[in-house]
């Protein structure tokens, strides 16, 4: 190659709408936390190399709430943090601690040894004795360290590095209540400046910045959610079919206002959210006068035919059949990756000396005029750095200071490029897909994601129905309406799917699932409509793959013990895998389930002894989720020949079951007792309560599925 390879380092900043301003229940931390960790210190970090360029794309929804704070609004966990300890009740510490150590505490704060220590100590009261006994053992003294480890674990390192938290740095505990309002109003001083730092980096023609659709959709599904299968044919498709290109070009069109009015410049480049694509995306940021996006190079990979040369990789392409096509640039993928899943574990020099080499090879790879050709870096502002040392900045100084003297590479923005790069080649198709996998199903196709569509549809339809009615453009059913609408389109943001389904973190999971309910549930109440009932439980259960199903019929003694070898041989169970010592946190370590013609059986394994020595009020709950909601109660420490079924607001004592707690627990239900028939399939899972409050759930996740004994097959492998 002649000259210097174009490199685009390209920062993607996004939060989702977790709540209205007004709506202080559902308010949530997360754009405060990252503000003050990652968003100040990158752009701080930035003026210090003003010769190295990125491109800066931030969602207008994570906009609107930066502006917020700035405007003095105080999400619902900032104030459990400046409360004093001594002022929290029993049910303020029972809210707060279980919040702050299971949902708000980010990973990388356990590999610090004071956090680590508070962490530990919490779980094995927990473990011993419920959540809220927990929360009374907690001290006034180790909340207030709790709440100051907590704000210091979310401090960028420009803000652990002043002047002003020299001292309290160097404390492990024993912080006072000063200690603690000084870390407080550190952070909100900081909150103000983030936009006007990058507004400034942007009138230096150092960074550029561009726009993300307003509520972070995934553009070809509100195009039309048949992109889900036609980007992967095994993708199983929403039973509701959603189709509202209209809402694709407004969540761009507002978003290319905003950054308008808040910039106070155009747009000429948009970020696609999670790079998500088709054709009419495309022909969408033409009309809109946008002159390029992002994507990855899966979609170049698939969008042409034989295999990709550097030559054709490192390129940004028009598409064939798009009037004034925008560039369109592919995410480099082995590069991104390597920064953000490789480079935390190893030293900053080595991690960039890796990156130059790989650098090195691309260049050599290509010949001819260095302009036309540019390698696109994709890197999340939020998640790319929590287990880097010191968030990543020592890795971000190294590699910011090497671009900015290299002699073999150059930093350009988008807009640069295509300034230089002449006129672009034309791919003749561009195939529907995304940066993960090339295709959409981290938001669509499985069972509790299609659930998600389907409600969504549901409520979208609804507010397409109501405004066909005459008085639409009046108030005060107007301003219901806009009302509606907007919660519409912050429902169609790309978070709230992503957290639908497997595998993911279940605290979280269950929070996300309420905020994006209760997003759907004001469509409804603004348009003066009942709520439909699958909105005011949660969405999100999945079949469980890890379980295994019956391989015959069993009849075990309940005694709460293994009294006979081999009687729970043919059951089907479920078991928690036992990753770096995580198992010894639990109770149970697992389930095991099965039949004879009349009963279901169960027996949960795990330290049972633990169980039979508390005094306080325990149970276990087995919930069906399907094919009736019920919930089947066991006290094991009360009473314990009574156990209660719960469905659809009826209570009743469920005659001939029985339940013993020796060294496990054994549980058996007649069938008929708790509605369910012969060969019939359904959906449960087992949780470990205290007071009502869930311990434990087996599984952790989703739930297991299996079937009845059939009439005919009573004897042996119906399940197959």
């Amino acid at each position: 190659m002649n000259g210097l390879l174009n490199i685009a380092l390209h920062w993607n900043f996004h939060q989702p709408q977790y709540a209205d301003p007004e709506d202080r229940a559902n308010s949530q931390p997360w754009v405060r936390l990252h503000a003050v960790r990652e968003y100040l210190d990158l752009g701080l970090m930035m003026q210090k190399f003003p010769n190295v360029k990125s491109t800066i794309t931030m969602s207008s929804c994570l906009i609107d709430q930066l502006q917020q704070y700035e405007n003095g609004f105080e999400d619902s966990f900032l104030s459990l943090l400046k409360l004093n300890p001594q002022d929290m009740n029993e049910e303020i510490k029972s809210a707060f601690l279980p919040k702050i150590f299971d949902i708000y505490a980010s990973d990388s704060m356990l590999e610090k040894a004071e956090w680590s220590k508070v962490y530990e100590t919490w779980n094995k009261r927990v473990k011993n004795g419920g959540l809220e006994k927990a929360a009374n053992l907690t001290t006034d003294q180790e909340i207030l360290d709790i709440q100051t480890l907590f704000l210091l674990g979310w401090s960028g390192n420009s803000l652990l590095n002043s002047a002003e938290l020299e001292k309290i740095t160097m404390k492990e505990s024993g912080f006072t209540v000063e200690e603690k309002i000084v870390v407080l109003d550190l952070h909100e001083q900081l909150l103000p400046k983030i936009i006007p730092l990058y507004k400034d980096l942007a009138s230096m023609e150092q960074v550029e910045l561009s726009i993300s659709p307003y509520y972070h959709p995934i553009l070809p599904l509100l195009i039309d959610n048949d992109y889900g299968k036609i980007a992967d044919r095994y993708c199983e498709e929403s039973s509701l079919h959603f189709e509202f290109p209209s809402d694709a070009e407004k969540q761009v069109r507002d978003a290319f206002k905003l950054h308008e009015k808040v910039f106070e410049e155009k747009p000429l480049g948009m970020l696609p959210p999670e790079g998500s694509v088709c054709f009419e995306v495309i022909e969408l940021c033409s009309r809109e006068g946008l002159k390029w996006l992002t994507t990855d190079e899966q979609v170049l990979l698939r969008s042409v035919e034989g295999e990709l040369d550097a030559e054709m990789k490192f390129r940004a392409y028009n598409v064939e059949g798009v009037e004034n096509s925008p560039a369109v640039f592919f995410r480099c993928q082995e590069l991104s990756e390597s920064i953000a899943a490789e480079y935390f574990d190893i030293s900053p020099k080595s991690a960039v000396d890796d990156l130059f080499n790989k650098f090195a090879i691309i260049r050599d790879s290509i010949s001819g005029d260095h302009k036309k050709y540019i390698v696109p870096i994709l890197l999340d502002v939020e998640n790319s750095w929590e287990f880097f040392p010191e968030n990543g900045m020592p890795f971000l100084n190294e590699l910011y200071s090497r671009l900015s003297v290299s002699e073999t590479v150059r930093t350009v923005t988008m807009k640069d490029y295509l300034e230089e790069a002449g006129e672009l080649p034309v791919i003749y198709n561009i195939q529907p897909g995304s940066i993960i996998d090339g295709n959409f199903n981290s938001w669509i196709g499985q069972e509790q994601k299609n659930r998600a569509w389907d409600v969504l549809t549901e409520a979208r339809k609804a507010l397409e129905k109501a405004g066909e009615q005459d008085d639409i453009k009046k108030e005060p059913f107007k301003g219901r309406y806009e009302a509606a609408y907007r919660n519409i389109l912050a429902s169609e943001g790309s978070d709230w799917f992503w957290w639908y389904g497997k595998r993911r973190s279940l605290p979280r999971g269950r929070l996300f699932d309420e905020l994006y309910r209760s997003h759907l549930i004001k469509v409804y109440s603004y348009l003066n409509l009942s709520i439909p009932e699958e909105l005011l439980k949660p969405l999100d259960y999945y079949v469980e793959e890890g379980a295994a199903a019956p391989e015959g019929m069993l009849t075990p003694d309940v005694d709460g013990k293994e009294t006979e070898a081999g009687e729970w041989d043919a059951a089907g169970y479920w078991y928690l895998e036992e990753v770096a010592g995580r198992q010894a946190e639990y109770i149970f370590s697992g389930v095991k389930y099965g039949f004879d013609k009349e009963n279901l059986y169960l027996r949960l394994d795990g330290d049972s002894g633990l169980l039979r020595s508390t005094e306080e009020k325990v149970a276990i709950d087995i919930c069906i989720v399907k094919p009736v909601e019920a919930v089947i109660t066991v006290s094991l420490t009360d009473q314990l020949e009574i156990i209660k079924y719960k469905s659809q607001g009826v209570i009743r004592d469920i005659t001939g079951g029985e339940m013993n707690l020796q060294d496990l627990i054994e549980v058996k239900l007649p069938l008929s007792e708790i509605g369910l028939g012969m060969n019939e399939k359904f959906y449960f899972f087992v949780r470990l309560t205290y007071k009502g409050e869930e311990l434990e759930r087996l599984p952790r996740q989703g739930v297991i599925k299996t079937v009845t004994p059939s009439e005919e097959r009573k004897t042996k492998r119906w399940y197959h």
